[in-house]
């Protein structure tokens, strides 16, 4: 079924907190959630995306190769939803970072 705004904006916050957890297996849930909810409500979540997508970038550092590969599959479907010039601005600042 339809998720509807109150139900998505409660399952960005438990997103938001998720990501910023210091297990992998909590923020590799919220990365797969969020690939997901891109799925399937498409611009439905565009809003959301401008809050997480620099959580879910930041996570490209981890050691992991699957987080960081979940975390491309995250950008590039987030590209069809936000443009491309939105991504490339959100993900500039981590350019600098040393765990890319």
């Amino acid at each position: 079924g339809q998720i509807d705004e109150a139900e998505l904006g409660t399952l960005v916050d438990i997103i938001d907190q998720s990501m910023k957890d210091n297990n992998v297996k909590i923020y590799q849930g919220a990365i797969a959630t969020v690939k997901e909810l891109l799925q399937a409500t498409g611009d439905e979540f565009r809003p959301y995306m401008h809050s997480l997508l620099p959580l879910i970038i930041d996570k490209m550092g981890d050691t992991k190769p699957q987080v960081r590969e979940e975390v491309a599959e995250v950008i590039n479907k987030s590209i069809g939803i936000l443009g491309v010039d939105t991504v490339i601005e959100k993900l500039i600042p981590f350019f600098k970072d040393k765990n890319w």
